[in-house]
């Protein structure tokens, strides 16, 4: 399990397992890094607002460049996402990157269960009640400046 600080979750149910194999075999002798990232994670309806579950099954294939000019040299083939890599490579970022873009921008249900995020109706009148005496009538002057009064 992973640790996700950057995704925005109701509560740290659900779980992610991962694993990252690294090879040599990448294109002109880079380095390759085949990410597999798989489970689920609870998001918030945007529609009902209430939690439901995505689960996620992501294989994500990456060459690692020794630095900015060797990574836009490698970064001709749509096959390999190009990264750079370091000393300190954070393996853990990488895989909150990858899960953060397979998120929905506004998650919903295909249908909200029933009841979910459903608000009693209220019995006091609406504030905006009293504008209603403003409404003009289709005879009444509406200022739409036809220049005839």
């Amino acid at each position: 399990m992973v640790d996700l600080p950057r995704v925005d979750t109701p509560d740290r149910g659900g779980g992610l397992s991962w694993s990252a194999t690294g090879s040599t075999k990448g294109r002109h002798g880079a380095l390759r890094l085949d990410l597999a990232v798989d489970g689920e994670v609870v998001l918030t309806c945007q529609r009902c607002l209430g939690p439901m579950t995505k689960p996620l099954q992501l294989r994500s294939r990456f060459l690692i460049a020794k630095d900015e000019d060797a990574a836009e040299a490698l970064d001709q083939d749509d096959d390999y996402d190009v990264v750079v890599g370091s000393e300190a490579f954070e393996t853990d970022t990488l895989i909150e990157d990858e899960v953060l873009l397979a998120l929905p921008i506004a998650p919903r249900h295909a249908v909200c269960p029933a009841g979910a995020g459903s608000v009693a109706p209220s019995t006091k009148p609406s504030p905006f009640a009293a504008l209603a005496g403003w409404k003009t009538t289709a005879g009444n002057h509406d200022g739409g400046g036809d220049g005839e009064r």
